[in-house]
């Protein structure tokens, strides 16, 4: 059931001027999301898209961080995850049905909050959610630039062939098992993933922390479901059109040691983008915003840019 709350720890308190709500999404689903006022002067505002299994609180420290830059922020939960409303009886199994529901639910979240989020608006998305924020972008008026850190075009299969996930989801599926979960995916949702997503486990267990402080925010491993929806989403993101429609400036951060997605095709989205630009960002992985302090300069870095762009006259 979801609820209009946010949850505190001791390590990450929920930061000022923050107001959640429920919102209806496609299909009635309740969405949560989260706005974060900020007291004082106010130079544009930050969309937060988070990835698979992220709830709203993951990013307590990224809304702060924009805080102090003048931002106002939202942060919204995707269906199925968080404390939006879960679309299974075992609220643990990563599911979805289809991914133009994700991207419904994005337009619809950002539409209820747009005269709360003051120009320059980005877009700023990791993994899951770039993939679905670059389907948004190619018809949003509301969103100026954006920024994907190691967006999902490509999830990486290890060395079996690109046909074989396609081909077992789809068979998986018609056979009726849709919510059982993946080869290897874990019913744990306190599995250890560190080696695949940072090399800070400070900020990583501050998570697992939150998780059990809890755990109705966990979600565990993906389901058949779950991979034919996300197959369907990176098929159409990675056709030319879908970048080439998303007019405004885009920067994609990949992760030099992303083990996660293939960097490949983030590359070439972001060539085919007309305001598109790639940068690698050396000794990451997966989760750059998450990672250690050196790291995460780079992303400040090339975010900093990205609104100076943004808020430039000649933009």
């Amino acid at each position: 059931m979801a609820a209009a709350r946010l949850v505190a720890t001791p390590q990450s308190p929920i930061p000022p001027g923050a107001e959640v709500a429920i919102i209806q999404g496609v299909g009635g689903v309740a969405l949560r999301a989260a706005l974060f006022a900020r007291s004082g002067d106010v130079c544009g505002s930050v969309v937060i898209s988070p990835g698979r299994t992220e709830p709203i609180e993951k990013y307590f420290e990224i809304v702060a961080e924009l805080q102090a830059r003048g931002l106002v922020v939202l942060v919204h939960d995707w269906r199925g995850q968080g404390l939006s409303q879960r679309m299974l009886p075992d609220p643990l199994r990563g599911y979805a049905e289809d991914w133009r529901a994700y991207v419904a639910d994005h337009k619809t979240v950002l539409s209820a909050y747009t005269d709360r989020l003051p120009a320059p608006r980005i877009a700023l998305a990791h993994s899951m959610g770039g993939c679905m924020v670059a389907l948004a972008l190619s018809d949003e008026p509301l969103i100026h630039g954006a920024l994907f850190a190691s967006p999902m075009f490509a999830i990486n299969l290890g060395h079996r062939p690109a046909w074989m996930a396609p081909a077992m989801a789809w068979i998986q599926r018609v056979l009726g098992h849709r919510t059982d979960y993946l080869p290897g995916q874990s019913p744990d949702p306190l599995h250890d993933q560190l080696d695949l997503m940072t090399h800070d486990r400070v900020r990583y267990e501050r998570h697992q922390d939150q998780i059990r402080a809890c755990p109705a925010l966990a979600i565990a491993g993906a389901t058949w479901g779950w991979m034919g929806a996300a197959l369907g989403a990176m098929a159409q993101a990675n056709r030319p059109a879908t970048a080439a429609g998303i007019a405004v400036p885009l920067v994609i951060l990949t992760a030099a040691e992303d083990q996660v997605v293939i960097n490949a095709p983030a590359e070439r989205f972001a060539t085919r983008a007309p305001q598109g630009r790639c940068v690698e960002v050396a000794g990451s992985r997966h989760e750059i915003m998450m990672e250690l302090d050196p790291v995460r300069a780079v992303f400040w870095s090339e975010f900093d840019a990205l609104l100076a762009q943004l808020r430039s006259p000649t933009v």
